[in-house]
């Protein structure tokens, strides 16, 4: 990757991703409620069934 590429990246805000402020920022917000990975899996398995996201959007686990 160029200088200039690398430049141009931005990182998304969680107004443009709010399932980022769900699942990767609960820990920093509250120490107390940490989330595992199976948490985060279960929470998107969730919005795929209600309709949020897609299905095929869920990681698939490798075990």
């Amino acid at each position: 990757m160029s200088n200039k590429e690398y430049n141009n990246i931005r990182l998304l805000g969680a107004t443009e991703f709010p399932l980022a402020k769900e699942c990767f920022l609960v820990g920093n917000a509250d120490k107390s409620h940490r989330m595992t990975a199976q948490n985060m899996w279960d929470l998107l398995t969730l919005k795929a069934q209600e309709g949020e996201i897609e299905s095929s959007d869920i990681p698939k686990v490798i075990l």
